[in-house]
């Protein structure tokens, strides 16, 4: 697989690439074992471009939040004197698509105000096993999952 950093293209399935961090915007939890070398995870060369959850503007005035504690946050800092929030904008963002170019260099691109997670072997262990689970062939352990966290859902997205 071949991907441009800084100008140069690089193969990831050569693991002596000369790049210090890789950084996928979209890419599936359990792709990135799968694409990425296990000792450019171990080494901590792969990154997570993390895009916010949410934008929440009044006027000119615009924040990002990547939680809805933040949004919340943000909707109360804009709100009037009065605490009257109804003119602040939230838009939920659902995936990348949502965003324009503009939006997407400013919160995910830019290396001055991007927001990068590190990929450890177990942050990827645990996503390729929840992934494989949910998105795989079998029916059993997906149907078994979903029954024992059901309940325990707090942050669902329809």
């Amino acid at each position: 697989m071949l991907f441009r950093s800084g100008g140069c293209l690089c193969d990831v399935h050569d693991i002596r690439i000369s790049i210090h961090r890789f950084a996928p915007v979209r890419i599936a939890g359990n792709e990135i074992i799968r694409i990425v070398k296990r000792p450019l995870i171990e080494n901590g060369n792969v990154y997570i471009a993390q895009p916010p959850l949410f934008r929440v503007q009044r006027g000119k005035k615009t924040y990002y939040a990547f939680s809805d504690a933040e949004r919340d946050k943000y909707i109360a800092e804009l709100a009037d004197p009065n605490g009257n929030s109804s003119k602040v904008a939230v838009q939920r963002y659902k995936g990348l698509g949502e965003m324009d170019s503009e939006q997407l260099w400013e919160t995910t691109m830019n290396p001055e105000t991007r927001t990068i997670l590190k990929v450890t072997l177990d942050d990827a262990s645990k996503a390729d096993e929840i992934i494989t689970i949910l998105m795989g062939d079998k029916v059993l352990p997906r149907k078994d999952y979903i029954e024992k966290y059901a309940r325990t859902v707090s942050n669902l997205d329809i």
